[in-house]
């Protein structure tokens, strides 16, 4: 068993057969800044600055600058929290070993490609992309009879891990 090649690992990645994040941890910095000028606040400032100025009492609509600042200051706040959690994920960042070409590679989960063959051990995390197939040999002391289970698994199905991968004796 070697694993996928380099060529079909680029293959995959371009025909967007990865594993994708569905949840990213933060916004983007286009979302950060559209949901705080696009607030109620905001709109209601400037139809009060509207009415202001149709009145002709110019001096009045000086709350406006006010509001731009509060509003600079929350898409400033916004992006340095999101720089710093973004730091932080990569420290949290969960790996997978998978082999490539014959050779076992520690690589980031968002980095898996359909096909790849994963290598787990005890307690390990599992990120299915593509099909996962599970044998299990039980012996039955009774009897003295060994059962063997295959379970596959598809993309998107949900993994509960309730038994224990151990080495065999």
């Amino acid at each position: 068993m070697t694993g996928l090649t380099n060529e079909q690992v680029q293959q995959r990645i371009e025909e967007g057969k990865i594993n994708v994040n569905e949840n990213p941890n933060t916004r983007s910095y286009k979302q950060i800044v559209r949901e705080n000028v696009l607030t109620f606040f905001n709109f209601l400032n400037l139809a009060l600055m509207i009415m202001v100025l149709l009145v002709g009492s110019y001096k009045n609509s000086m709350f406006m600058g006010i509001i731009v600042i509060n509003t600079v200051i929350g898409i400033i706040q916004e992006v340095r929290a999101k720089k710093t959690l973004d730091k932080l994920a990569i420290l949290t960042e969960s790996k997978a070993v998978v082999l490539r070409e014959g050779k076992k590679w520690s690589i980031s989960t968002e980095k898996l490609v359909l096909d790849d063959i994963q290598l787990t051990g005890v307690c390990s995390k599992r990120n299915i992309v593509g099909q996962i197939c599970f044998l299990s040999l039980t012996y039955h002391a009774l009897n003295h009879t060994f059962h063997l289970s295959i379970l596959l698994f598809e993309q998107w199905q949900e993994l509960f891990a309730s038994s224990i991968i151990a080495k065999w004796p």
